[in-house]
């Protein structure tokens, strides 16, 4: 015989525990761990997980946040015991996973893993400084061997359409700093010029 006390509540006070079940990257099974430091192109997660709650018959909900792709708290039906996440881009990130009861009571212990995907080796900082610096050491050269070849054929004494009989470069001294001035021609979308 069952006595049935109608004043105790009927909310469930029991905190669901969750379980990590699963992680694949780029589809492909991974050993379950706490942090992962994975290349560019391991950018494709799923994270599967279930919560053990006896009397929540399917009720239960969950809720994930994951910082780095964003920092709001999502929740998603208790069907749904897995989350993707494609194509993420290189970052820090830390995903929080919690389950909740039918009367929404969370868990005490969630479930936390921290990802860090690294950028691919060309957008890295050493490798643009490089780039930068063939860049200007180009244009440094071009410059040079142009201001080399107008000198040879002045001097030579070459005349033609393409080389100034001299530099077009005026130097500007105002105390202590110096302005290299070069004149230019602009032709306004009327067709007129204007020199400067």
């Amino acid at each position: 015989l069952t006595r049935l006390d109608k004043k105790s509540s009927s909310l469930n006070p029991v905190a669901p525990p969750i379980q990590l079940r699963q992680i694949q990257i780029n589809d492909r099974d991974t050993i379950l761990n706490s942090t992962y430091s994975l290349r560019y192109n391991q950018n494709n997660l799923t994270i599967s997980f279930r919560a053990i709650c006896f009397r929540c018959f399917g009720a239960q909900t969950y809720k994930y946040q994951m910082i780095g792709l964003s920092d709001k708290w999502r929740a998603i039906d208790g069907s749904q015991e897995k989350l993707r996440f494609n194509s993420l881009p290189p970052n820090h990130y830390q995903l929080t996973i919690y389950a909740l009861n039918e009367d929404g009571v969370e868990s005490k212990e969630p479930i936390v893993i921290k990802f860090q995907i690294h950028p691919p080796y060309w957008q890295s900082w050493w490798v643009r400084g490089i780039i930068l610096i063939i860049i200007f050491s180009f244009l440094g050269w071009q410059y040079q061997m142009t201001v080399d070849l107008m000198m040879t054929r002045i001097g030579q004494g070459v005349k033609t359409p393409w080389v100034a009989e001299k530099l077009p470069l005026q130097i500007f001294i105002v105390g202590q700093l110096a302005f290299l001035g070069i004149p230019a021609e602009i032709t306004t979308v009327a067709g007129q010029r204007l020199k400067a």
